[in-house]
């Protein structure tokens, strides 16, 4: 693991409150070698009322609504950038200096729709499938609501330029069941591992005090799923679909990002329009040209 000291002391803190074990002793031992090394860095690990009281007051505010069910959307867009494109198309004039912010929009918003498309379409036209995606398109952001297997979440999250806000793991959200075990005519008996799974689950939750809890995790599968809400922006969201939409990705990933791209797209189709994987790259692009 590589970080720098402020994202250290943080990391260490946020481990004094964890109600597992491992965690805490994980933090315990960073906190001493690092503190050896840059006292005058790392000096805030304690534990603090933020986190702990906060979210104790914040969760009774809950208690009594809702329930967990595996009703979900696994992938719904929560939030859309209304604006995107006019501000994107904007700031792409930017550099060319000598105009202000509000005449730039101000020639946008006389532009019609194609024109604007056109406009959009050239900041993508010379993109390559390795070529950084213009730094305009950080000015738009997704918000998505996603149920999905621990499986995809641990390609998920290693996309660090975005914002992901996680739930336990949670039985009563199902299981992901992998397309090979389907067509191997196996489903009952993978059913069979995971309910297992579930049953100690359970019998772990009913032992447990409710400190410790989130050890009952520890019994359930790659298969099963959890609620998270994933923020990014539009640059991050085409960088993604490059790497998981891509045919040598892992099939949940490619799935989920595939759903993830084609609400994005559909909000804002001449902005996420290169959002395809590497694999795909240049015959989006190819389509792009074609509308010169």
């Amino acid at each position: 693991m590589t970080l720098n000291a402020r994202n250290a002391e943080w990391v260490i803190q946020q481990s004094t409150h964890s109600s597992l074990a491992e965690v805490r002793d994980l933090g315990s031992q960073m906190a001493k070698i690092l503190k050896s090394l840059t006292p005058s860095l790392i000096k805030y690990t304690e534990p603090t009322a933020l986190w702990k009281e906060s979210n104790e007051e914040i969760f009774a505010a809950f208690n009594s609504t809702g329930s967990s069910t595996a009703t979900d959307a696994e992938v719904s867009l929560i939030n859309e950038p209304t604006q995107a494109e006019r501000i994107i198309s904007a700031a792409l004039g930017l550099r060319k200096g000598g105009l202000s912010i509000e005449s730039l929009l101000e020639s946008v918003d006389r532009m019609g729709e194609d024109e604007r498309m056109k406009l959009l379409s050239r900041a993508h036209m010379y993109l390559t499938q390795h070529s950084p995606v213009r730094r305009e398109l950080e000015l738009a952001s997704f918000t998505f609501g996603i149920t999905l297997s621990a499986s995809a979440f641990a390609q998920l999250k290693r996309h660090r330029i975005a914002t992901i806000i996680s739930q336990p793991y949670d039985p009563n959200l199902g299981v992901t069941i992998p397309p090979a075990v389907l067509e191997s005519g196996l489903e009952s008996e993978f059913r069979s591992f995971t309910e297992y799974a579930e049953r100690g689950y359970h019998e772990l939750h009913k032992l447990l005090p409710s400190n410790l809890s989130s050890v009952a995790q520890y019994s359930l599968t790659n298969a099963h799923r959890r609620r998270v809400i994933f923020h990014a922006n539009a640059r991050e969201m085409i960088h993604l679909s490059r790497l998981r939409e891509d045919s040598h990705a892992q099939w949940d990933i490619r799935q989920l990002s595939g759903k993830m791209a084609a609400l994005a797209k559909k909000s804002c189709p001449s902005l996420m329009f290169l959002a395809a994987g590497k694999d795909e790259f240049e015959t989006v692009r190819a389509e792009l040209e074609s509308r010169k």
